[in-house]
């Protein structure tokens, strides 16, 4: 009977090692394509949106760029670098208030060439002596509306070419403009 076991013995470790072998065989791929699967999620979770706002960004740069030169073009706007002068903290009564109202204010003053920018802050006594004049003589409700600010700029810019000659201002802007 020794004889009949041994051989079992040989014939079940002899079935053993080709079980095993099949077995390794498949972790390899499992754990190189498990390896793939998580470096792939990490890589669109961390470096995906990274990488889609850099584009994104660069897309709108370039776009901003063109739209903002075609639009200077289109209305005769002077480019984004024009000299601004700031005529700042302006404070004021308006028309009609008694004092009891005041207008605070910062007009920026666009201008078409350095050399017109130092012309504007050579006389920026007078220039703000003629925002004041024509800002103060408005009252609280033409200042308070929102639609009016146009006609503002319109009434500065004819004032300020008589003062400074035209063409030395181009744009006005009203950074600050509060009524208390």
């Amino acid at each position: 009977m020794p004889a009949p076991t041994a051989a079992l013995d040989k014939e079940s470790s002899a079935e053993t090692p080709p079980e095993a072998a099949p077995r390794r065989k498949l972790v390899v791929p499992l754990i190189i394509g498990a390896a793939i699967v998580v470096g792939g999620s990490v890589g669109a979770l961390v470096l995906g949106p990274r990488v889609a706002r850099a584009r994104s960004l660069a897309r709108d740069s370039t776009s901003a760029g063109v739209r903002t030169e075609k639009a200077a073009a289109d209305h005769g706007a002077a480019p984004a670098d024009a000299p601004v002068h700031m005529i700042e903290n302006l404070v004021l009564n308006p028309a009609g208030s008694g004092g009891a109202r005041f207008l605070l204010a910062s007009v920026g003053l666009q201008t078409t060439s350095a050399v017109a920018n130092e012309l504007v802050i050579k006389r920026d006594v007078e220039a703000r002596d003629v925002v004041l004049a024509i800002l103060g003589g408005k009252r609280v409700e033409e200042l308070a509306e929102i639609s009016n600010r146009d006609r503002f700029r319109v009434e500065l810019k004819n004032a300020l070419d008589s003062l400074l000659g035209p063409g030395v201002v181009r744009r006005i802007y009203f950074p600050q403009f509060v009524i208390q």
